[in-house]
């Protein structure tokens, strides 16, 4: 079997060491990131040929899924061992039981990732340890165990190809994309310029992309797009020209697309810089769809094309949310109605989000100008050009109930996060020894000064003998108030709240030990140990508060409990024996435990039943004059043929579109 791999452990998120070197990465690719953007690079390494597009990334080539075509997406993989593993066992089954299906369904000829496939920074080595080696151990143990259905497709015992694909998340940024670019965008065609080269492999699937995003024809009339949106939700131009390329030309009129982006901008309470990713978000949507207005990346063809926006699936979130936003307004939510469905599945491998936080009903107000706001509702507020556009939640994973359950462990904080907690015993310790060294310079020691009977002068005193106590104070203080998860003046409020709490009942407990203590160096190591159990504690209380009753810190109230458990990912079926154009068919399937070794048997379950999404009719019904203004947005599609643009202003154009 070869050399067994590392077992890494989940990441630690509030160990010192590690917030200060992911933050130098996250600085470094931030500024880097933006001054030379390796989309730029690989766009120009990689120019777009058709043909081989169409020998590559098409997989509704004749032969290739005679019966339907199977895939799989997860996201926020690469984290613990243990979590990533379990994961990676379940894409590798040949045939996979699921609690909630009559029979076993089959592996996914495709994978594709949804971002963030490392963490807590990118490179080679992140990669390979978090990364490839689960899922190759996993595929490993497969076929060794069944090598006549592992490794090879039922059919003769010949083996078939295996495909993935991928986008980054913004730790795979991290390092400037560049680990990410040599494992998932190696590939490159062979041209009369060049002999090409194949992609690498994770998990016996091989890495077929050349650039950071992608496009892919699907049996039926579906395709797939993955969106790379950087640091900063930015959308190169090369990007979109690609978008809009293969949305004008390659796409038949009124194709059902499924596009995968790298977060869930609509999972969060709508403030005004989630409504402006929203905007980017629904103009890349527009790109994709042939439904934005106005702008060209290319002067050969007119914007003719519209098409139908059915599922926008992403990660970022560890957890898994499903909303959707209906075709017409007041439409019955189910197959019958073409909305779209904005699945969030990072279930991948790294810790659990909370669900709790997730709006029930999200609302957003977008411009005409920008996006043909055919789905969404007119604004009755004066606003011609306003438009509401409303996705309601559908389903949660986990529940919101067991999520607040788990947020009480933070109590425990500090034998969590043992590496934080010793770093406070550490600058409780080395407090303790500055006040004992500005208790020197009062001619006393520090267990003397404090068993004074005035404590209150005891302490400015303590304070104002030496400059490096009250530096360390503000120090801290300061580090708090850019540590806090509110906004505006908030956020300086709670950091020095948060910062006096640690200061003052630092004080306390140092009064009270050295009651007992009279030897300074004996007061300094009690208050190390002090420092472990007591400042870790109020940190924990801290998170616990500000997630409960504001909402804010919601990531940090669960990164610090690093939860393994709450795993899985989408299976999903294009069925076209019934109907040529596709039927599509979505298992959401999850772990609630994982296993503990890695030779434990695994229990998938379904999360909810599964989703089935009908082909959009080839030739819809024209509307009616009463819903004319909503019918498709940037996620739905126009009739087919209908080419994209401005409604008609004429009032004799409108009447003939309604008729």
């Amino acid at each position: 079997m070869g050399k067994q791999p590392e077992r890494m452990d989940m990441t630690h998120w509030f160990n010192p060491g590690e917030l200060l070197a992911m933050a130098v990465r996250v600085g470094a690719s931030t500024v880097f990131g933006e001054m030379f953007d390796k989309r730029e690079t690989m766009a120009a390494l990689s120019p777009f040929d058709e043909r081989d597009f169409s020998a590559t990334h098409d997989y509704s080539r004749e032969g290739f899924a005679p019966d339907g075509l199977w895939f799989d997406y997860l996201a926020d993989t690469g984290d613990g061992w243990r979590s990533t593993y379990a994961v990676a066992r379940l894409v590798s089954e040949p045939q996979l039981l699921v609690n909630g299906l009559d029979g076993a369904i089959p592996r996914g000829r495709l994978l594709f990732f949804g971002g963030d496939q490392v963490y807590p920074t990118a490179s080679t080595e992140a990669y390979q340890k978090r990364f490839t080696a689960p899922f190759d151990k996993a595929r490993e143990e497969v076929d060794a165990r069944a090598p006549a259905s592992g490794s090879v497709a039922a059919g003769g015992g010949k083996a078939v190809p295996e495909f993935c694909y991928a986008i980054p998340g913004n730790h795979d940024w991290y390092d400037g994309l560049t680990a990410f670019t040599r494992l998932f965008c190696a590939r490159r065609p062979k041209t009369e310029h060049t002999h090409g080269n194949k992609g690498f492999r994770i998990g016996e699937r091989e890495a077929v992309q050349a650039r950071s995003y992608f496009a892919a024809k699907l049996p039926g009339n579906w395709w797939i797009c993955g969106v790379d949106a950087q640091l900063h939700s930015f959308v190169d131009n090369e990007q979109l020209a690609y978008f809009d390329h293969i949305a004008q030309t390659m796409m038949s009129p009124g194709s059902d697309v499924i596009v995968c982006v790298p977060g869930p901008v609509w999972n969060e309470a709508a403030d005004d810089d989630v409504r402006r990713q929203f905007d980017k978000l629904g103009y890349v949507l527009g790109i994709i769809t042939g439904n934005i207005h106005g702008r060209r990346f290319s002067d050969d063809h007119r914007r003719e094309r519209a098409h139908h926006l059915r599922l926008v699936l992403t990660g970022d979130s560890h957890h898994y949310t499903r909303y959707f936003e209906a075709g017409t307004p007041g439409a019955a939510r189910g197959a019958a109605d073409h909305g779209t469905h904005y699945i969030t599945c990072g279930l991948g491998g790294a810790f659990l989000h909370p669900t709790h936080f997730t709006p029930e009903v999200q609302e957003f107000e977008v411009r005409s100008r920008a996006i043909k706001p055919a789905r969404a509702e007119r604004i009755g507020t004066g606003k011609p050009d306003r438009f509401l556009r409303r996705l309601t939640r559908e389903a949660v994973y986990p529940t919101p109930e067991q999520c607040r359950e788990r947020m009480g462990d933070n109590l425990g904080f500090g034998f969590k996060n043992w590496d934080f907690a010793l770093l406070t015993a550490a600058l409780a310790g080395v407090f303790t020894w500055l006040l004992a060294f500005a208790a020197s310079s009062l001619g006393r020691s520090l267990a003397a000064v404090l068993r004074q009977s005035d404590a209150k002068l005891t302490f400015v005193s303590l304070l104002f003998a030496s400059p490096w106590p009250l530096l360390m104070s503000g120090a801290v203080i300061g580090a708090l108030i850019g540590f806090s998860g509110f906004k505006g003046r908030m956020r300086t409020v709670t950091g020095v709240g948060h910062g006096l709490a640690h200061v003052l009942v630092y004080f306390a407990v140092l009064w009270v030990l050295a009651q007992a203590v009279a030897v300074d160096w004996g007061l300094v190591i009690a208050m190390a140990i002090a420092g472990f159990l007591v400042h870790p504690l109020i940190m924990g209380l801290y998170l616990i508060v500000s997630a409960r009753y504001s909402g804010a810190h919601w990531n940090e109230v669960f990164s610090a409990l690093r939860i393994e458990d709450f795993k899985g990912f989408l299976r999903l079926h294009i069925d076209t024996t019934g109907d040529p154009r596709g039927r599509l068919t979505l298992y959401p399937i999850c772990l609630d435990q994982i296993p503990r070794t890695d030779t434990d048997a695994l229990a998938p379950r379904l999360i909810e039943a599964p989703l089935v999404l009908e082909p959009t009719p080839a030739k819809p019904q024209r509307p009616t004059a009463a819903t004319a203004h909503s019918e498709a947005g940037p996620v739905a599609a126009e009739p087919a043929g209908d080419p994209g643009g401005d409604a008609p202003k004429k009032p004799r154009a409108r009447k003939k579109a309604a008729g």
